[in-house]
């Protein structure tokens, strides 16, 4: 009877471990956790982690003598291959890791060297991306690409370097540009400095419609004072020292103002300054306007209006502005009030205070 009672009582503790088994060690060799069908050498089913209660813990796979390659990798629900991370190497060697569907199929490889590939497979520099394009992306702040660099040779620093490539499209698709885009609501603006040190002391770029394009030298980290070098309004216009120029060119200092024209060349010339007309022959005026503001008088050198082929120096007094009376100092056959002081006509006559030697 006793036996009876111990038999049962086995019977009854070895119940569950026949009714519902989890771990398997069937005849293939194939041994399996949590699954009763392993098709691997080791299949773990189910939906919980592997735990280590062990610091460090680790997974290490040895490869062979003549080379290896291995991975941690990932299959579909059908089983379909979706590749993983690889290491490969040959002997004691490593030679890259990488992410890919296989060890030479891939988009992202560590080289031994440190060269990082992201869609090439043989990077060729510390960080080489094949790809149109590298976004980054901040919503809560601002976003940088930071370069450093530095060394005793020569010409050592920081650089971006721009190659365009070649195609045979033509020129005009055969680009390379700087791209800056401001915020959707128009508030922002583009700006592009050299920055030395803890503050950009250098050349700094800031485009603001519809005031247009502005470079500044100003150390905007540590001071609020800016000192606009020139400015190219959205009409093409320059200002230099001046952001809202009245011509094509408008040149300002807050002392002496001085264009400089210089020149090394060793052939007939070496500076020049070209006034050209390109429309009707000979009734087109070219020259120089100087006019005093505090004065209010302006003088003209040149060839007049309406002039045929002549050299003029006029003047006209009681000018608020240069652009009051520009076509009387210009124009040779109605002076409205401008006297001319000095001409000089195609025939090599010279007149003093008459517009007509003979």
């Amino acid at each position: 009877m006793k036996f009876i009672k111990k038999t049962w009582i086995c019977i009854l503790v070895l119940l569950p471990f026949f009714g519902y088994s989890q771990n398997t060690f069937p005849t293939s060799g194939n041994v399996g956790i949590g699954t009763t069908t392993p098709t691997q050498r080791l299949e773990i089913g189910g939906v919980r982690p592997i735990t280590f209660n062990t610091s460090p813990g680790a997974i290490k796979m040895k490869g062979d003598a003549g080379g290896w390659a291995m991975n941690y990798g990932f299959l579909g629900r059908n089983g379909t291959d979706q590749g993983g991370f690889w290491g490969f190497g040959s002997a004691d060697g490593l030679n890259q890791w990488s992410i890919g569907k296989t060890h030479t199929d891939n988009f992202f490889v560590v080289k031994s060297n440190g060269n990082i590939g992201v869609g090439t497979s043989s990077p060729s520099h510390q960080l080489d991306i094949a790809g149109s394009s590298i976004r980054l992306n901040n919503p809560a702040g601002s976003a940088y690409l930071y370069v450093s660099g530095s060394g005793a040779t020569a010409y050592a620093g920081s650089y971006i370097f721009l190659n365009a490539g070649t195609t045979t499209l033509g020129d005009s698709f055969n680009q390379t540009r700087i791209d800056m885009n401001r915020a959707l609501d128009g508030t922002g603006n583009y700006q592009l400095s050299r920055m030395n040190n803890a503050s950009y002391t250098g050349i700094f770029y800031k485009y603001d419609d519809p005031s247009g394009h502005s470079f500044y030298t100003v150390p905007i980290r540590s001071s609020t004072t800016t000192n606009e070098v020139f400015r190219v309004r959205p009409d093409g216009s320059v200002g230099i020292g001046i952001s809202a120029p009245l011509s094509k060119l408008h040149v300002k200092h807050n002392s002496t103002s001085m264009i400089t024209i210089e020149g090394d060349g060793t052939g007939f010339g070496n500076a020049f300054t070209l006034y050209k007309s390109n429309n009707s022959s000979n009734t087109r005026a070219m020259g120089m306007f100087m006019f005093d503001q505090g004065g209010q008088n302006e003088w003209f050198a040149g060839r007049p209006h309406a002039g045929s082929d002549a050299f003029v120096i006029n003047r006209k007094g009681g000018l608020v502005a240069h652009s009051d009376d520009v076509s009387s100092l210009t124009n040779g056959t109605n002076p409205n009030g401008v006297t001319r002081m000095f001409t000089l006509n195609n025939s090599g006559n010279l007149g003093i205070g008459t517009s007509n030697p003979t």
